[in-house]
């Protein structure tokens, strides 16, 4: 079973990809540096996530709200022999742009599944996303300038990983008791120990 991680990141993958903002050179989870040729292109990356009890205890958890913090680098270069072309940091501002105007539009990210209506906003991966900071670096050698700009966004979602799992338990126990009455000589005996974690 995928990650909502995995499932979010593939997404915006396919988002930005479909923007058309830098072709299909939309990145995940790179571990090599991106070759001249490539540029300019977009990766992306996890950074960290924190984790809040949405309903349950600290005792028994039956669903998370995740705070995913994702980095999306948007890359490009300016060569020393080419004169009079646009600067650098223009061209970066111009694609990070692009990239946060198309992440804005897609606020729950659910616009591009098979089950998006346009009807309802509960059907998405996200529950909402925000642009928290960019950051700016560069790198200067013989052959000109490649520079990033460093997208770091936060998106909410629930993780319901949990909720099935101990609804099936309750239904169990709530049969065994309706059953045969209420006796723990009668009543499954891990069944009378999970109460405890409903």
């Amino acid at each position: 079973m995928n990650h909502p991680r995995t499932a979010i990141r593939k997404y915006i993958q396919n988002l930005l990809i479909a923007k058309d903002i830098v072709g299909n050179k939309v990145f995940v989870n790179r571990t090599d540096s991106a070759m001249r040729s490539e540029l300019p292109c977009i990766n992306i990356f996890n950074v960290e996530e924190d984790n809040d009890i949405y309903e349950g205890d600290k005792h028994v958890v039956h669903q998370y709200e995740r705070s995913y913090r994702l980095q999306i680098d948007c890359c490009s270069e300016q060569p020393n022999n080419i004169e009079g072309q646009e600067k650098i940091e223009d061209i970066l501002d111009s694609i990070s742009r692009e990239v946060e105007r198309a992440i804005n539009d897609d606020y729950f990210l659910n616009k591009m599944l098979d089950s998006y209506t346009g009807e309802t906003t509960d059907d998405g991966l996200a529950v909402g996303l925000h642009l928290i900071r960019t950051e700016f670096n560069s790198a200067n050698d013989e052959e000109g300038i490649v520079a990033a700009q460093s997208m770091i966004w936060e998106i909410l979602y629930l993780d319901n990983s949990f909720i099935d799992y101990k609804s099936d338990i309750f239904e169990t126990y709530l049969m065994q008791i309706k059953k045969v009455g209420w006796n723990e000589s009668t009543v499954d005996p891990n069944l009378i120990e999970a109460e405890g974690v409903l």
